[in-house]
Parts: structure tokens; sequence; C-alpha cells
């Protein structure tokens, strides 16, 4: 990847970042509130073959006000390391990397990678979701709704972010997913 490619992925991602910090709180209580609608993909039937994946999401259910709340708590800052791992990981990848914003059902963005002909697209709500929920897994099916629990050791004893245990969970999420990228 070129210096000039890196530094647009940078800014795209520092843009992402400064743009939407300030009210990402919002957009993540819409994401947890609109959890029953079907998962949002972006890529047409057409080009589906050339695309790694296409996980859908499941549907994650939330039981409890309590679980709410510290849902609530976690998405923001998953949001945040998510994005700030993925831009330390992929900076020197020779996958090529742009963001989307998307709206539709769940407002939010699919980080695009092309590497010749492999393309892959990932929900950035779906590693959100792997960060805050001890049980949540991506499905082949939309229509699969599980109730999901909150990973209570990315808390501290008083219920406040346990930052030092966000930030390796959400490291260990990137470092997954680009462990399942195709083999180059």
């Amino acid at each position: 990847m070129t210096n000039e490619k890196k530094s647009i992925s940078i800014k795209i991602v520092w843009k992402i970042q400064n743009n939407f910090i300030n009210f990402i709180h919002k957009k993540c209580y819409l994401v947890l509130t609109i959890f029953h609608q079907k998962p949002f993909n972006k890529i047409s039937n057409s080009s589906r073959e050339n695309h790694a994946f296409c996980v859908n999401q499941m549907k994650p259910k939330i039981n409890n006000i309590t679980s709410w709340k510290q849902a609530e708590l976690l998405m923001q800052p998953a949001f945040i390391r998510i994005l700030d791992w993925l831009q330390k990981k992929l900076v020197d990848s020779v996958w090529e990397n742009s963001y989307e914003e998307v709206q539709i059902p769940i407002p939010g963005y699919r980080l695009n990678l092309e590497f010749q002909e492999q393309k892959v697209s990932i929900d950035i709500w779906e590693l959100c979701y792997q960060v805050c929920f001890s049980n949540y897994l991506p499905t082949h099916t939309a229509e699969q709704t599980v109730e999901v629990d909150i990973d209570t050791s990315l808390l501290n004893e008083n219920g406040d972010v346990n930052w030092d245990r966000l930030d390796e969970k959400a490291l260990l999420v990137v470092e997954n997913m680009i462990g399942d990228l195709p083999k180059i």
C-alpha cells in the first residue's frame, strides 16, 4: 500500500473518530434500540461471490434494564477502540481499506477491504458486539435471535468501564478478524 493510500485511510479513520465521538452515544443508543431489525448487507448479489465474508449479524436481545445500561456504557468505548485498533493493524497491511457510512437499518460503518480480486466487507457494529457481549457470535442467518450477556469483565467493581480490559478485548477481536481474512 502506498504512503498516500495509508494517509487517506488514516485520515478517514481520524475523520470518523473526530466527527462521531461527539454524538456516537446517540448512535450507540439507536443501535441498541433497533436490534430487532434485519442487518444491512451493502454487497449486491451480483458481486457476492468475490467477497470473502458477508456474514449477517445475529439479532442480539437484551432482556433486562441493568444489561441495557451496561451495553449503553460499553458500546461507545468499544466502537472507538475498534476503530483505533483497525487503524493500527491495517496501516502496514496489503489490504486497501475504506469505510462506508450506512444508514439502514442500523446507522454505522462498514470496513471494506480489498486486495487484488479479494474483497471483504465487515460491519463495525459486528466487531463492537463481539467486544461488548460475552456470547455474541456472527451467523449466516439474519433471522436468528439470541439473548446476549454483557461481558462483565469489561466493567470494574464500581460498574464503570474497565479500560484496560476493554482495550485488550477490542485488540483480540480485531486480530481475530484480521486472522480470518483470506490468506494471500
